[in-house]
C-alpha cells in the first residue's frame, strides 16, 4: 500500500478511472501497476508485471471488472494484457504489434476495442480481447478534432497519431 507521497519513483503513463470518481487505475514504467479505491489518496499494487517492463495505457470498459493494458516486456514486442476481474490478475491477449503499443480504447464497453503502437499501426478486436485484427497505418494529423483521441508517437516528440475513434458525446 502506498499512502499519499510515497509513491514508486517512476514515470507513469497513463491513469483512468472507468466507473467514479472512486475507483482508478495508474500505469508507467519500471513495470508500475497501481490501483485505488479512494480516488487516488491511497493506492495498491494489487499484482506485479515484469519490473523492466514499460506499461503505457490502461483502460477498463464497462463496469469496471475487465480492462486491458498496453506496454511492452523488456527486450520483447509490445503486448495488450487483459484482465477480468477488477485489475487483480492478467493475461496477455495480444502479442507483437508492429511497434511499441503506445494508446488503447474501448468506446463502447468490453467487446469492441482498439489499440495504437509507435509505428502507426491500429489493431482492433470486436471480441473483447480474443482476437484482433490489423486495421492498417494511419497517417499523422495535426489536428484534433472532436472524436479522435490521439496517442502521441514517444519515438518523433512533437508528432500525434491521430486515431479516429468516435467517442460519445461528453467524452
Amino acid at each position: 500500500r502506498y499512502a499519499p507521497g510515497t509513491l514508486p519513483t517512476t514515470y507513469f503513463m497513463d491513469v483512468d478511472f472507468p466507473v467514479d470518481e472512486a475507483a482508478g487505475y495508474a500505469v508507467g514504467n519500471r513495470g508500475v501497476y497501481l490501483k485505488t479505491t479512494d480516488g487516488g489518496q491511497n493506492w495498491t499494487r494489487p499484482c506485479v508485471f515484469d519490473s523492466l517492463a514499460s506499461l503505457k495505457a490502461v483502460r477498463f470498459a464497462g463496469s469496471g471488472e475487465t480492462g486491458f493494458i498496453a506496454g511492452f516486456p523488456s527486450a520483447q514486442n509490445g503486448r495488450v494484457w487483459r484482465s477480468t476481474d477488477g485489475g487483480a490478475n492478467w493475461d496477455t491477449v495480444l502479442v507483437g504489434p508492429s511497434g511499441m503499443p503506445c494508446d488503447i480504447e474501448f468506446p463502447e464497453g468490453p467487446d469492441t476495442g482498439f489499440v495504437a503502437d509507435h509505428s502507426r499501426c491500429v489493431w482492433r478486436t470486436t471480441n473483447g480481447g480474443d482476437t484482433w485484427t490489423r486495421q492498417g497505418i494511419v497517417k499523422n494529423d495535426q489536428s484534433n478534432k472532436k472524436g479522435q483521441r490521439h496517442a502521441g508517437n514517444y519515438n518523433h516528440p512533437g508528432q500525434e497519431l491521430a486515431v479516429a475513434i468516435p467517442f460519445a458525446d461528453g467524452d
